[in-house]
């Protein structure tokens, strides 16, 4: 347990080096930024990021030394344990031989003459079955292999049956052989007795007495043991327990201080890019814009998604449906504009201010264009991946397997079987996704996305690849993934038919800018949609007429 305890002390110091304690550092963030060509953020951001760095580290820290004192005490208790178990089979083997002299192991005397007796028997029946067969072969009733002869030559050289049977001096013989035999084992029997009881009363008051008081020290010796080494374990923890706590104060303090700084930088960053959003809404694009070089993407793009219905994004290809979706799930950082999401504890938030792979745990999952599943594993394993943000035990707990993380594991298990019966694959839970129908695929993603705790799932293409059976599959599927689970559905899609059938609310759009925004029938009503999609009005005649 001290080489553990020394790894973790160096892992501690180790981290220290990576985050310092000092509010002043150098802004990795912004140097990747730049990197990548996306545009430098506020003095106020960088400072939210390395706060937000160092409370990751001060929590994960503070849980570490609250499992360290875990392990500690469960390793002592298992060293005890182990030792009390050893030294209860040493005493189990004293006492154990003292009981074979006492009375009360006649059970065991029995037990060994019945296995006497067992042997005997099987002799006598060897012995009479010899004897028989020698007296049915001296008369001729036997053939060569020993066997009763069940055919014999009549005069004409024909089988008939056999009727030969033991003459009355040879039936005689047999009987009182047997009765012989049946004698012999009776005497034997009465004389196995007359030894048990010799064996039995050789046990004297004395050797009771010798067991009795053996058990009663042995027991005493034992609570003994155990009661001591309890004292240990608790003078022990009283001790590396002050030292723990005094560091997790220490953490606790310093965690205070940065996380009121950081809410009083997210109050100013509120204050500053604050919305009220609608009851009902639950994502707002507040003029979106995100520029390639001098291409835009999205051009100036505002919209609501509310709460709890399905809605769609459509539009030609190369509209920027998708880069939409990576902008609100921060793969790319908007140029401009800003993305409202109403948050799983019902707070608004600006997305803007999120890394992406702290987006998910916001509430917000999403699929991709191309099935993205790990094809190594089975279909089981890969929703179980996909619940890694529903994990409240950090690294150290995983490493030691420790209760909490058994906990975990189980209920998590327990949710992808559901999940997996609900979406139809619990039959095939323990295969690899590879040679699977495609529409196999966009299941396992759709069971994914649930297992995820989502309440905004984002539907990149989920019927491409589809024949006319998946996509009606798939619609029925989304519908009831919407009401049972209580999520909100934003899909882009280009088949309208899925789109028309399925979505509240549509938003079209163009070359990045919106075209329309309405129910679906307002959609197809609209002329400057049904311009995008069919061109001027001699290419609309064409394809009517053609």
């Amino acid at each position: 347990m001290e080489k553990k305890n020394n790894k973790l002390v160096d892992k501690e110091k180790d981290l220290k080096n990576v985050v310092p304690d000092t509010d002043v550092g150098p802004d990795v963030t912004d140097a990747s930024s730049a990197a990548h060509g996306e545009p430098s953020r506020s003095s106020s951001n960088r400072e939210q990021m390395r706060l937000v760095n160092k409370i990751d580290f001060y929590k994960w820290k503070i849980n570490l030394l609250t499992e360290l004192v875990d392990v500690e005490r469960e390793q002592l208790e298992k060293k005890r344990d182990r030792r009390a178990d050893t030294l209860k089979e040493k005493q189990r083997r004293r006492i154990l031989s003292a009981k074979l002299k006492a009375s009360d192991e006649d059970a065991a005397v029995g037990e060994l003459y019945a296995k006497r007796i067992a042997e005997f028997d099987k002799k006598q029946n060897l012995n009479f079955r010899e004897y028989r067969q020698n007296l049915r072969r001296a008369e001729g009733l036997l053939n060569r292999d020993g066997t009763l002869k069940r055919f014999e030559l009549d005069e004409e050289g024909n089988e008939v049956p056999f009727e030969g049977k033991l003459s009355d001096e040879s039936a005689e013989l047999l009987e009182a052989f047997r009765v012989s035999q049946c004698r012999q084992r009776e005497g034997f029997v009465e004389e196995l007795k007359r030894k048990a009881r010799e064996i039995v009363g050789e046990a004297t008051e004395k050797d009771k007495e010798n067991y009795e008081s053996l058990l009663k020290s042995d027991l005493a010796e034992v609570e003994s043991f155990v009661a001591e080494e309890n004292k240990k374990i608790e003078s022990h923890m009283d001790a590396f327990s002050a030292k723990t706590q005094e560091k997790i104060k220490r953490c606790e303090e310093k965690l205070a201080q940065m996380q009121e700084r950081l809410a009083q930088l997210m109050a100013a960053e509120e204050e500053k890019f604050g919305v009220e959003l609608p009851p009902d809404v639950i994502l707002r694009l507040d003029h979106l814009t995100m520029q390639f070089g001098g291409l835009k993407a999205v051009n100036d793009l505002s919209f609501d998604v509310k709460k709890g219905e399905i809605f769609g994004l459509i539009g030609p290809n190369g509209a920027g449906k998708t880069t939409v979706f990576n902008c609100i799930t921060q793969f790319y950082k908007p140029t401009s504009g800003l993305v409202y999401y109403r948050n799983r504890e019902d707070k608004i938030i600006v997305l803007n201010k999120y890394s992406v792979h702290d987006v998910i745990k916001t509430g917000i999952v999403r699929t991709f264009q191309n099935v993205e599943v790990i094809y190594e594993l089975s279909i089981l394993d890969n929703l179980l991946i996909a619940a890694h943000t529903q994990y409240k035990s950090n690294i150290f707990a995983q490493m030691f397997n420790t209760k909490g993380v058994r906990q975990e594991e189980a209920v998590n298990r327990k949710k992808a079987l559901k999940v997996l019966e609900y979406c139809g694959l619990l039959e095939i839970k323990d295969l690899p996704p590879i040679g699977l129908p495609y529409g196999v695929l966009k299941r396992i993603e759709l069971a994914r996305t649930l297992m995820a705790g989502a309440s905004l799932i984002i539907l990149d293409e989920p019927a491409a690849g589809l024949n006319d059976n998946e996509t009606i599959e798939l619609a029925q599927m989304i519908r009831r993934i919407r009401e049972e689970f209580n999520v909100t559905i934003f899909l882009v899609e280009h088949d309208m038919g899925l789109v028309m059938d399925i979505c509240e609310h549509i938003c079209a759009i163009s070359f990045g800018k919106k075209l329309a925004y309405g129910t679906p029938q307002e959609i197809q009503a609209d002329p400057v949609v049904q311009e995008a999609y069919l061109g001027t009005s001699e290419v609309k005649k064409e394809a009517q007429n053609g």
